[in-house]
């Protein structure tokens, strides 16, 4: 597996979406799980883009490697305002929103913060279609796209 990781990485990023339960020290042993996995890999941190929708995970992302990975937070609500993130906006790289609460203003502050802008979960076409209507700057699928 380490040595599929490092040679796909020459070619792509590597995008890890978190997952966890919402247990303090689940959330933490993943986090630090995924960081000694890199660390020991050797692979290049530029390429690797981790989300997470638990804003603890996050937080300790980025105390612990700040600028070391691109980091992101994983949403499914319509927001319209960044004050969710105001803490932590300087340090994210992006903002993944699920496809049926994109708004085009809240995209438009994103945007202006430098932020970039990913969908989930394209499943089918007609979904496709629908995320192909806002400025977004990547979209995660199911399907070949």
């Amino acid at each position: 597996m380490k040595n599929y990781l490092k040679y796909q990485v020459l070619k792509k990023n590597i995008y890890f979406d978190l997952k966890g339960e919402n247990f303090e020290s689940n959330e933490s042993l993943l986090v630090f799980k995924l960081l000694d996995f890199l660390n020991k890999s050797n692979i290049n941190s530029s390429k690797i883009w981790i989300g997470t929708l638990n804003i603890k995970q996050l937080e300790q992302l980025i105390s612990l490697y700040n600028n070391k990975y691109k980091l992101g937070f994983i949403t499914n609500n319509n927001l319209s305002s960044l004050d969710l993130i105001s803490n932590f906006k300087k340090n994210l790289h992006f903002i993944c929103i699920e496809y049926s609460s994109l708004n085009k203003n809240f995209i438009k502050k994103l945007k202006q913060e430098n932020i970039l802008v990913f969908t989930y979960t394209c499943t089918n076409f007609e979904v496709k279609t629908i995320m192909e209507k806002f400025d977004i700057d990547g979209i995660c699928s199911d399907i070949e796209l």
